[in-house]
C-alpha cells in the first residue's frame, strides 16, 4: 500500500468573470489486489471511494500483461490522471 498525491491545475472563473489557476491535491491510497491495480480517492471525514481499478495494462504491441509492481501502475497512474510535479 502506498499513498500519493496527485496534483492539478484547475482555471476557474470567479463571479465577475476573472480567471484564475487553482491547484487541486488529491489523495489516493493505491494497493495491488492480485495483479489489478486499485487507487482509492480520500477525503477528509468521509469514507474512501475506489476512483480506479485497472486490472492490466498495454504492452509494446497491444496485448494486456500484468502489471510488474505497485510502482509501475502507480507511474501509469500519475500519467493517466495528469499529474503534474512540483
Amino acid at each position: 500500500m502506498t499513498n500519493i498525491v496527485i496534483k492539478n491545475t484547475a482555471k476557474v472563473v470567479d463571479a465577475v468573470g476573472v480567471e484564475s489557476d487553482e491547484v487541486i491535491n488529491r489523495t489516493f491510497r493505491c494497493v495491488m489486489d492480485g495483479t489489478t491495480f486499485q487507487a482509492f480517492l480520500q477525503v477528509t471525514d468521509e469514507p474512501e471511494v475506489l476512483f480506479q481499478n485497472q486490472p492490466w495494462k498495454f504492452d509494446e504491441v497491444g496485448s494486456r500483461v500484468d502489471w510488474v509492481d505497485l510502482a509501475e501502475a502507480i507511474a501509469w497512474f500519475k500519467i493517466a490522471t495528469e499529474h503534474e510535479e512540483g
